[in-house]
């Protein structure tokens, strides 16, 4: 099972697959996830998966503050109702990293003005949660939602989702961890209400804490 989520992980790489090509891939994990037999502890590489394969090495992660979100359990029911619209609404209840990489925490926009994104991770399965916080640790009203895929390979991300407000539009983030703990890439929103083309714009989301 182990090789099985490293193939569906491996298909988030160089190339960057389309957003729909990824979302079957999703639905492939959530099959594996089901399982009777499934464990988190099939996301720690074995010594004979590490001689022939590498992993992206990143440095321990210092949070200067403390995850508030406590692993962003407050928005599984939300994530439940877009998961469903792409095929399962199967959605982790807690979170796990991938072979040593776990993303689950707060990441704030380079521009901070852009809001923050709040990462859940298990395995090879993201959810991407945008939000504005209201004031200083309160509540958060989200912007958009996603699921995507992480491969710890290459460090490469790509969600699919949508947005939650003015109205709802299709949105793609493709990314890149880099090892600063800082994701680097587009998003990419489709809302036939503003534009008949994908408008799409450079982002860059800097980790602020780490669900430890």
């Amino acid at each position: 099972m182990l090789e099985a989520i490293l193939q569906i992980a491996s298909v988030v790489g160089e190339s960057f697959r389309t957003g729909s090509a990824v979302a079957d891939f999703i639905q492939k994990f959530k099959a594996l996830a089901s399982q009777p037999d499934f464990t988190p502890s099939l996301f720690e590489p074995t010594p004979e998966i590490i001689a022939r394969q590498s992993f992206l090495t990143m440095p321990p992660f210092r949070a200067p503050v403390p995850d508030l979100f406590g692993g962003g359990g407050q928005w599984v029911p939300q994530l439940q109702l877009l998961a469903a619209q792409f095929g399962n609404a199967w959605v982790p209840n807690y979170t796990s990293g991938l072979f040593g990489i776990d993303l689950t925490g707060t990441w704030h926009h380079q521009d901070a003005e852009l809001g923050k994104a709040y990462l859940r991770q298990f395995g090879p399965y993201v959810n991407v949660i945008g939000y504005l916080t209201l004031d200083a640790g309160g509540p958060s009203v989200p912007l958009f939602l996603g699921e995507g895929l992480f491969n710890p390979t290459v460090g490469a991300v790509i969600v699919v989702g949508k947005t939650t407000a003015p109205s709802p539009s299709s949105v793609e983030l493709r990314a890149r961890l880099l090892p600063n703990w800082t994701l680097q890439g587009e998003f990419t929103n489709l809302n036939p209400f503003w534009s008949s083309v994908p408008v799409t714009s450079p982002l860059v989301l800097v980790r602020e804490t780490s669900l430890s």
